[in-house]
This record gives structure tokens, C-alpha cells and sequence, in this order.
């Protein structure tokens, strides 16, 4: 049974696993754990980053990726030395994890608000460091009339630090998010606890790419 820590709280840093599985995928070794609190790249965001330790061995994880169910934490590093009988200690890079978790709230926030506030629907996330955007479908021209409008909103809510509710049916597995009283989504990343965390966020530009309009928008390098 695989168990998902990142999925049950976002500040969890360190944990100690159990090793299932030791193998190779197109050229790099991979170790899969029976918990997990490495986030796989998808869903719009980005790999955690850390390392895996047993005892004085140290084992750099470069990519996490979740193939046919499985988490697959690749390394370039060598395993000869890992003993499976063994638990082993994960420890991601905590700047990292949460600067992914603020991009990503941040991104639901700004999707809220431009389907609250325009007649576009967003239809994907995009919360990589590299560049951040909302993409959408409709008319480029009212969310460009709208854009004052859109950042006021981003500032009022920031200013009342909405609620964000993360919840997960027992039964079907599917796991929500809500910010505030805004429509709950589907999500299965991760995400700060608080709106005051994100600091400030910016729409940076507004581009129609393929019949598809894209919101890119930063945050401030540190929350508040």
C-alpha cells in the first residue's frame, strides 16, 4: 500500500519510509517507498526535490515521477550500498516544496477569479518556477478590459487571508480544494494553509497563443 503524505499536509518535510522496490527506468535508478512525501511531477507542478538517507548513505532524488500507480523516486546516484530490509529517512527542500504550494494556491485563486468575474473559463494550470499562467477560453479582449477589476479581487482576497478547505471523500478518493466560498476543484497538488502566505501576486501578461488565452502571473519571491 502506497501512502501519500504530501497529500495530507504540505509542511510535512521529513519522514522515515519502508522500501518496496529498487529498479531502473529509461537509464535512472528509482526506489519505490510505501510512503511518500515527494510530490511526482503533474497537474501543472513541479517535483519535489531532497534526498533519501540510511544510515551514513545519502541518496540525491533529481525527479519523482508516478508511473502505472506507482511513485517512482529517480536518482543518479548509485543504490549498491541501500539495504531494502531496512527504513530509510526522506527529507525534501522545504523553500522548495513551499514556493510550488504558494504558486499553485495561487493559481486556483486567479482561476476563481477570472471565472467569477468575466465569461472566460479556465481550463488549465500551469504553477511551474519557470513561468506561471492560468489558461482559458473566450474573448482575449474582456479579460484585458477587465484586468484592473481582476487585480483588485486578487488583492481583496488576499487581504482577508480566505479560508482554504481541503477535503477527500473516503469512499471515491477525490480530493478538492476551496478557497473562501469559491467554487471547490478538483486538485490533487499541494497548497499553502493560508492566503497570506502567497504574498503578493501579479498578472504579468495576457496572450491568446492557438486560440488559447494565457494569464501568466508571479508571486513575490517571499510570503508575508
Amino acid at each position: 500500500m502506497h501512502n501519500y503524505k504530501y497529500l495530507q499536509d504540505t509542511y510535512i518535510f521529513n519522514y522515515e519510509s519502508k522500501i518496496l522496490e529498487i529498479g531502473e527506468y529509461n537509464e535512472l535508478k528509482y526506489l519505490v517507498l510505501e510512503d511518500t512525501i515527494f510530490y511526482p511531477q503533474g497537474g501543472g507542478q513541479e517535483a519535489d526535490k531532497g534526498f533519501i538517507t540510511q544510515g551514513k548513505t545519502k541518496i540525491n532524488i533529481v525527479d519523482t515521477r508516478k508511473i502505472d500507480d506507482k511513485i517512482l523516486h529517480f536518482t543518479e546516484d548509485s543504490l549498491e550500498k541501500i539495504d531494502t530490509n531496512k527504513e530509510i529517512t526522506m527529507q525534501i527542500d522545504k523553500e522548495n516544496r513551499i514556493l510550488n504550494a504558494r504558486l499553485h494556491t495561487a493559481g486556483h485563486l486567479l482561476s476563481n477569479i477570472i471565472e467569477t468575474e468575466t465569461k472566460l473559463t479556465p481550463t488549465k494550470g500551469h504553477q511551474y518556477q519557470s513561468g506561471s499562467y492560468v489558461e482559458c477560453e473566450g474573448d482575449i479582449n474582456e479579460i484585458n478590459s477587465k484586468l484592473d477589476l481582476l487585480n483588485q479581487r486578487l488583492q481583496e482576497n488576499l487581504n482577508k487571508d480566505l479560508k482554504i478547505t481541503v477535503t477527500k471523500d473516503k469512499n471515491t478518493k477525490y480530493r478538492s480544494i476551496q478557497i473562501g466560498n469559491y467554487k471547490a476543484v478538483g486538485c490533487g497538488g499541494t497548497h499553502v494553509k493560508s492566503l497570506i502566505e502567497i504574498g503578493e501576486i501579479n498578472i504579468r501578461k495576457i496572450k491568446n497563443k492557438k486560440g488559447k488565452i494565457k494569464v501568466s502571473y508571479s508571486i513575490s519571491q517571499t510570503s508575508t
